[in-house]
Formats: C-alpha cells, structure tokens, sequence
C-alpha cells in the first residue's frame, strides 16, 4: 500500500491574475499526461505521476471557505461516495494555492482496469454549516501494460540525385577535332564527371546498370571510378565516376547523336524501416566536327512529367516511365491469379519447344510490381519467361513434368507442375504400290502412293510433287502418269509445330513395247509372240464371267481391242446357253 504525499504551496507560488468578476474555480494537471499508465505493483512507477490542483480566485473571503475535496473511482463512477481512494483538505481555503499530489494513491492499483480522478472545489457561505460542489474537473485514464508501439511502415528510399558536368545545353557535346588530344588517354574522345549524392538519412547500398548505345564497331562508351558493385555511400555524401567515349586505335567515332542509359538501384540494410527504389537516368550526347551542327534525330525516353524519369529532351516516349510507387496494401491471397503460360504438349525429342509464361497480370505482380520466372525440365532450370529447351530422349513412360516458378520481390515463390508427352521427332515415309492400269484413257499408268507421318505433333499436311508439274495434298491417293519415263517424287510433311521432313522416291513407268515400235504395228517377223495361256468365258444364266490372260508385252490399246473383242463374243454366245469361248474365237482381234 503507498501513501499520498500531499504539500500545499502558498505564497511561494506565482498566483494567477483574476478578476473580481471571475467565479472561484480549480485547474488540474496531470505530469506526463497518458491515457494509460503502467504503475500496478511497482511503486516508483506510481510516485513519478504527479497530479497538481490550482485554485483559482479563491479570494479569501471572511464571509466565504473554501476546501478541495480529490477522489478516485474505479470504472469512470464520477458520483456517489463510494471512491477507492478519497482526500479532503479538511482545510478552509482562505487564499489562491496550488495543491500537489505526489504518487497516486495508497489504493493497489488492478491492470486493465479504468479508473476517474475527480477533484471538487466546495464552498461553504459564512451562514451555513455545510460545504456544497461549485465546480469540478475529472481526469479518465487507465492502468495496465503499455503495449510496444507497431514497427513503423518502411519508407521508400528517396532516389539518388544525379549530375554530370555538361555542355550549356545540357547535352555531352564532342568534337571529332580533340581526338588524342588528351595525353593519359590517348584513345579517347571526351571524359565527362558524374556524380550521385544519397540525401537519405541512412547509408544506401546501390547498384548501376548501364546501356551501352551502339556505335560504330571499336567504338564506345566506358564508365569508370568504382572499383566494384555494389558500392555504398553513407547518408548525404556524393560518390563520383567518370563516363569516357573510347574511340579505338585509330579513331573509330564518327558524326551521330544518341543517348545513354544508366538505372540506379538503390536499398537499405535497414529493410524494416526502408525499401528500395530504382531510377533511370538519361545523359544526351553529340558527336560532331568543328563548326558543324548535327540535325537532332530521335531521343526516345519517358515524357511523362510526373514519372521519377521524366527525360525533358525526349522526342518519342518509350514506355520507360518510371512511377512512384503508390502505399502497399496488404498482399492478395492469390498472388498467380490470372497467370497465363503457354506449355506445348506433345514436345518431341530433338525438337527445340518453346516454353512462355506471363506473370504481368496477376495479382502478385500488381502487388509487388517485379518477379522472375524459372522453368525446371527433369533438373535442368532455364530462367525467362520465353525459353527454349530441347529434349534429347524419351523419358520412362513417355511423360515428364515441367515445373515453372515464379519468385517476387519479397521472396514469396510459387510453382505450379504440368505433365507432358514427349515423342519422337518428326519422321515418315512414303508407301507405293506396282503400275496399276489407268482409269483415263489418255494415261499410261497409275500408282498408288500413301504418306505416313510419324511423332512431331499432329495435325499434319502433305505436300507431293510428282516430277511432273503437278502436286497433291492428299495423305492417300492414286496418281496416274500421262507419258512413259522416270520420275522423281517429292513429299513434304508438315506438323502443327511448322517443323518439316523431306522424302524422296523414283518410280518408272515403263512401256512393255520394244523402245521406237509403234504398239499398233507389230513385225511379226522380228518380235516372238510371248505364249499366252489359252483362256475362256463362259456365259450362264446368272450373269458372264470372263477370265482373260494378258501378256505383259500387249500395249494398254492391244489390251483395249482384246477386252472389247471378249465382250463382242460373249454377246454372241447369248444369256441362256452355256458356251465356251477359246483362244481361236479371239484370232482375229490380237493384232
């Protein structure tokens, strides 16, 4: 249990100015004023709160008296006398005092627990025996355990400032002239200064990233003056480098204009309290001779002025806008929402497959604003979101599974797993038959030509090319040739993939006739009939079958005269009589 220490200060206090018109009234002050202290059980907590009572135009009345009446209730009970802790001066007031209260009370203090100081200022009229309220003043606070205060938001790092030394108009101008002029760098044409000052409060780490333009081969741009990445510079301090143009032995600059781009990285180690930034900067240049002017060409940049990068001496924006970063709101449930990726299955064996993937619409991206893309095929891992990956075998089973990984900023990392097919390569071949007897009169022969396709990825597509001029795109078909001869037939197969296989084969398409005889005339003398087995048709009732033996050497219109002969007797013969026709009934239809 503590004790209140009460002192009454009188004349050694400075007294407040009132007028006689001013009601008497008391002030009070609490010393630190909190809404919440943490004093329950430990004393020297509850002594360092001080309550101070000032009261005001108490004028020392000889009609009137005056007390100060503090009390202390639990739960905000400002009425009613049931406080846990009461004090009265017991005093009569007869002058302006400052009443100070050290500690806050003999009461054992409970935490979480709310409690209200109310102080009185009672006044008794020199005909009366009692005291009555004239004014009172509350004070509400709360005892328990302070909490910590939340870690702060981190605060963006504010971008490095950037300056180099250049010409009046803001541009690196050179002259031709003043190549080997510098004698410690004899190959170069111009050395401009650069510098980068970190206004931040804290030490920064930073990286830089710098476009070389393209110029004239032996030619180009050298930034030197750090000795390693990345490099640090400490809380308002300026790092400086220089940035050359080396033209090569011999000189290899010429009259252009361009641009060069540098992207400054900046973090924290401090990443609690600080987050990175990026910021591009543009430097302008000129190369020139002397007393020439170079007709400015196109100087692409970002010419938004409300971007971090805004280049004033852009002609044409390329989209290189860098932004402010808006607050972060609290991270989505779903960061891959809406990631879209593009997995080709089937995928063959020595066929290069293109894998793509964009993450730039999901959720975790418009969250995190960055993210780097990983595939993985069977412990191989290509970084990218468009990458290429060659399968040289055909896994167990024939499927494998591609993983593909996207990491953010923050490290947060999620993969999703696809199962594929691989085959084989693309392949095929081409069937054919023997000579097969045309079907248009005017051709000599026909053969029947079919194309498979083999692994690669389907749908596919035919292309032939007969040897003749002509070509189909049938899979199956029966191409008939119009002269005798040799050939040379083409087939193109294409798959769904554009990737394509090349066959060839030679088919002959020979005439039986002795070469230079005309196939209606034939010497008897000089050609030896071939022996033909004689043959017969038999015409019945239920129809006329013909059995017909041909010889390889008759020409397709020999064959033609010796058809429509057998078709003549077998009319002859009649439906209803059974005969049988032979050889000599045939005679004179061979020539």
């Amino acid at each position: 249990m503590l004790v209140i220490v009460a002192v009454l200060l009188f004349s050694s206090l400075p007294l407040p100015v009132a007028s006689a018109e001013e009601s008497p009234s008391i002030q009070l002050t609490i010393t630190p004023q909190q809404t919440i202290y943490d004093i329950a059980g430990n004393e020297s907590r509850q002594e360092n709160v001080t309550f101070s009572v000032l009261g005001i135009n108490i004028n020392g009345s000889e009609s009137n008296t005056y007390k100060i009446r503090v009390a202390v209730h639990e739960e905000y009970q400002t009425y009613g006398e049931d406080a846990l802790l009461l004090l009265s001066t017991n005093f009569d007031l007869t002058s302006s005092v400052n009443l100070n209260f050290s500690g806050i009370g003999a009461h054992e203090w409970v935490n979480d627990t709310n409690y209200t100081i109310l102080v009185q200022l009672q006044e008794r009229p020199a005909d009366e025996d009692q005291y009555e309220t004239i004014f009172n003043t509350t004070f509400n606070f709360s005892v328990g355990e302070i909490p910590e205060p939340p870690n702060p938001e981190p605060v963006p790092l504010q971008n490095l400032d950037f300056d180099c030394v250049l010409g009046d108009d803001g541009v690196w101008d050179m002259m031709l002239d003043d190549y080997g002029n510098l004698a410690d760098h004899p190959s170069v044409l111009g050395i401009i200064e650069c510098s980068l000052t970190n206004t931040n409060s804290v030490s920064i780490l930073f990286n830089l990233s710098f476009q070389n333009p393209s110029l004239s081969d032996g030619a180009g741009f050298d930034m030197t003056g750090f000795s390693s990445f990345p490099i640090r510079i400490s809380n308002n301090s300026t790092e400086g480098f220089n940035l050359s143009l080396d033209c090569g032995t011999p000189s290899n600059c010429e009259e252009t204009n361009g641009s060069i781009s540098i992207e400054v990285e900046i973090y924290s180690e401090d990443v609690t309290n600080w987050t990175s930034n990026t910021s591009q900067q543009i430097i302008e240049y000129t190369i020139e001779e002397n007393n020439t002017t170079i007709t400015p060409g196109v100087i692409k940049g970002c010419m938004d002025e409300i971007a971090e990068n805004f280049n004033p001496n852009a002609t044409e924006d390329d989209a290189s806008c860098i932004y402010p970063r808006p607050p972060e709101p609290s991270p989505p449930t779903c960061l891959l929402c809406n990631f879209t990726y593009n997995i080709p299955d089937p995928v063959s064996v020595n066929t290069p497959a293109t894998f793509s993937a964009n993450i730039t619409g999901t959720e975790g991206w418009f969250f995190y604003g960055n993210a780097n893309i990983s595939w993985g095929f069977d412990g191989t891992i290509i970084y990218g979101p468009d990458v290429v990956h060659t399968y040289t075998s055909i896994p167990s089973g024939g499927t494998t599974d591609v993983v593909v990984c996207v990491v953010f900023s923050d490290g947060v990392e999620r993969c999703q797993t696809t199962t594929i097919t691989v085959n084989q390569s693309l392949t095929g071949y081409i069937g054919q038959s023997g000579l097969l007897e045309p079907m248009i009169s005017d051709n000599v022969g026909g053969i029947h030509f079919d194309a498979t396709a083999l692994g690669g990825l389907a749908p596919y597509s035919f292309e032939w090319q007969f040897g003749d001029g002509n070509s189909s795109t049938s899979s199956s078909l029966v191409y008939e040739f119009a002269d005798w001869g040799i050939y040379d037939v083409t087939l193109v197969i294409t798959d769904a993939r554009m990737d394509t296989v090349n066959l060839q084969t030679q088919v002959e398409i020979k005439n039986s006739q002795d070469p230079g005889d005309d196939p209606t005339i034939v010497d008897k003398e000089n050609v030896s009939e071939p022996e033909v087995t004689p043959f017969g048709a038999v015409a019945t009732g239920g129809g006329t079958l013909l059995l017909v033996m041909l010889s390889r050497h008759n020409s397709r219109k020999q064959k033609e005269k010796i058809l429509v002969a057998a078709r003549a007797k077998l009319q002859n013969a009649g439906m209803g009589n059974e005969e049988t026709l032979g050889v000599d009934d045939f005679e004179g239809n061979w020539d």
